[in-house]
């Protein structure tokens, strides 16, 4: 059961965010996203990036592109005529929007790719920047592809023969394109159908041919017979092999997902959202665990979906095309998906450097590009009362974004791989405009081991009648975070940024590797992790390091009061982007609490004079504090 919803007040503020929170009134301004974790100090988060700084096998070797869809002759006319023939049947089953993003291509941009990836943590299923925690929330993925959350599970998998020709169990389309697989891969030298074989079969060759109950493909065998129900049945199993499920087998047709393609051609609804959410975490963790690293060939996963997301979140990465007339006439089209805004579009011709600072840098992303809003959520509040099993008394786009906020694992059968992947939007909460604090740790196996499991997750991720008030921000709310976590996301992710981009790219560059080097050690004090003599052509400001004692990166004061503007100049520091003013003015900063106490005046940190009210030691330290603090206010307001 998920915890009732945490109404916070503020208590006190740091520049710009909160110092402190306290319960129960329930009527301030900070709204948190269970479930809450206690607070810490430090976390021990590793993302790619980190492993690859940590002598694990990165990019180097690596050529192949992950899960890009096929061309294939003929496929784009026999999509025309599936979407103009059974429009109906299409939109009864959710998929219309998804065949028509299909239709084009998604450019990429390697370096961008390779960019986020190395930001991909698999114990969280979250990317981890240096200005917080972000992830791939449910919501987007039915925005961008106009795919349903709620249906039948998506499951891949074949039956044996004696309950596939039992009448009661399946349509005849399944049984039919079963007939048609077989009759083509006996007639195949590898033993599997190509995916211009199946287009040649359905639509190609038939395609000026009168309707009946055989067909003489081959001019000397007769072909099975099919009914239009498989017709679209066929188009939909290779769209899911193609472009919505994309496994190793390219070029090939899966009749695993033949069963889930009858259903969607007899207009059923299947949560293909989650089922795709699932297979891209399923293939950025095989990337980040696998022994072998990067090069290894790995699983396909959708990763068109992942362009687009890219597109959406990160600023100047992809352009955006407009949708023509001719999308937008399609009947039964209600609002065309996001990802046709990016289809035939061009990704930014970023190199490997600019692509890893372009996409570390807060500036550039956008917290909340597809705000939810609904006219009837006068005080934002919608009541999950008690129902019976199967009853929701919201609209399904309701029951849709509920279960995008709250956390749950989603289940996926693949072949003999039955995968549970942690769905975690309480990490990701600025997203959905809540303000972010600490997200309590969740761990679950990512296989299961029999299907009961799976069973036992799809159970959980649809379940009505939780009893819960749910609270939903307005579409224009900008959450923020607490100070207490942006201090510990910074100190848990320091060792991942400070080297900066150009000792990440030297690790995979042969040239330039050093033998016999550590690059990072896992327990290195702070004042190594700080100050690294193995860094090359990096940007670091003379910060004296303290002695003695261990310098936190967000000091802890019971009462601060600072007024820090947001227009200051940045620089890369250690990996980090901390804004530093360049005015002449003095600042003047009042802490009550300090070791030496009342009013501190501070000349600029880049000048050279003198502080008048303190000695060095103490002003040395005070612009050390003052640099962390402008990096907080920079990243995370």
């Amino acid at each position: 059961m998920l915890k009732e919803w945490a109404i916070f007040k503020q208590k006190q503020l740091f520049g710009r965010f909160g110092v402190d929170y306290y319960a129960p009134d329930g009527d301030g301004n900070v709204i948190l996203l269970p479930p809450l974790g206690p607070p810490k100090e430090r976390d021990t988060l590793q993302s790619l990036g980190y492993k690859i700084l940590n002598d694990h096998p990165g990019w180097c070797g690596m050529s192949r592109v992950f899960g890009d869809s096929i061309e294939v002759e003929g496929l784009i006319e026999w999509g025309n005529y599936i979407i103009s023939h059974y429009t109906t049947q299409l939109r009864r089953a959710g998929i219309l929007g998804g065949i028509i993003a299909s239709r084009g291509k998604y450019s990429k941009n390697i370096n961008i790719i390779k960019a986020l990836v190395e930001l991909w943590c698999s114990e969280t299923n979250t990317f981890h920047l240096p200005y917080g925690e972000v992830g791939i929330s449910l919501w987007e993925i039915r925005e961008l592809s106009g795919l349903p959350i709620i249906g039948d599970m998506y499951d891949e998998y074949i039956p044996p023969n004696s309950e596939l020709y039992n009448k009661n169990n399946y349509p005849n389309c399944v049984r039919e394109l079963f007939d048609v697989y077989q009759w083509l891969m006996a007639r195949s030298s590898t033993k599997r159908v190509r995916y211009d074989l199946w287009v040649n079969f359905f639509y190609t060759s038939c395609k000026k041919l009168s309707r009946s109950k055989f067909r003489n493909i081959s001019n000397t065998e007769l072909a099975p017979s099919y009914t239009e129900d498989t017709t679209r049945a066929a188009y939909i199993s290779l769209w899911l092999c193609n472009f919505v499920m994309p496994s190793g087998l390219d070029h090939f047709i899966r009749p695993e997902t033949f069963i889930m393609a009858s259903k969607l051609a007899l207009g059923e609804k299947v949560s293909l959202a989650p089922a795709i959410l699932c297979a891209i975490h399923a293939g950025l963790s095989f990337m980040s665990d696998h022994p072998e690293g990067l090069a290894h060939p790995g699983p396909q996963f959708p990763v068109n979906f992942l362009y687009a997301w890219i597109g959406l979140h990160f600023e100047q990465t992809y352009s955006r095309k407009v949708i023509s007339d001719n999308i937008k006439n399609i009947a039964g089209l209600r609002s065309p998906p996001q990802m046709i805004f990016f289809m035939d579009a061009a990704a930014s011709p970023f190199n490997a450097k600019r692509a890893r600072i372009h996409l570390r840098s807060s500036a550039h992303f956008v917290w909340g590009p597809l705000p939810y809003f609904y006219s009837f959520v006068n005080d934002g509040w919608l009541y999950d009362a008690k129902l019976a099993p199967g009853e929701c008394k919201y609209p399904r786009e309701v029951y849709e974004y509920i279960i995008s906020i709250r956390q749950s694992v989603l289940p996926l059968r693949l072949g003999n791989k039955l995968h549970t992947q942690p769905y975690n939007p309480h990490r990701f909460a600025r997203q959905f405009g809540f303000d972010q604090s600490f997200p309590e740790s969740i761990k679950v196996p990512k296989l299961a081991n029999h299907l009961g499991t799976l069973a036992g997750c799809w159970n959980h991720f649809l379940r009505y009648g939780t009893s819960t008030n749910y609270f939903i921000p307005k579409k224009d709310r900008i959450g923020k975070p607490t100070l207490h976590y942006a201090r510990w996301w910074s100190n848990s992710v320091h060792s991942s940024f400070k080297h900066g981009v150009g000792y990440l790219l030297a690790v995979d560059d042969p040239r330039k590797k050093k033998k016999g080097v550590a690059i990072v050690g896992k327990d290195s004090d702070f004042e190594e992790r700080l100050n690294s003599s193995n860094v090359r052509d990096e940007r670091v400001l003379n910060i004296p390091e303290p002695k003695g004692k261990e310098l936190d990166l967000f000091p802890e004061y019971d009462h601060i009061q600072a007024d820090l503007s947001d227009d200051s100049p940045q620089r890369e520091v250690l990996g980090l982007s901390f804004p530093i003013h360049e005015d002449k003015k003095s600042e003047e900063v009042l802490i009550t609490g300090s070791p030496t106490g009342g009013k501190m005046h501070l000349q600029d940190p880049l000048t050279k004079s003198k502080a008048c009210d303190v000695d060095r030691q103490e002003v040395q330290k005070i612009h050390a504090w003052m640099f962390q603090l402008k990096w907080l206010v920079e990243n995370f307001w």
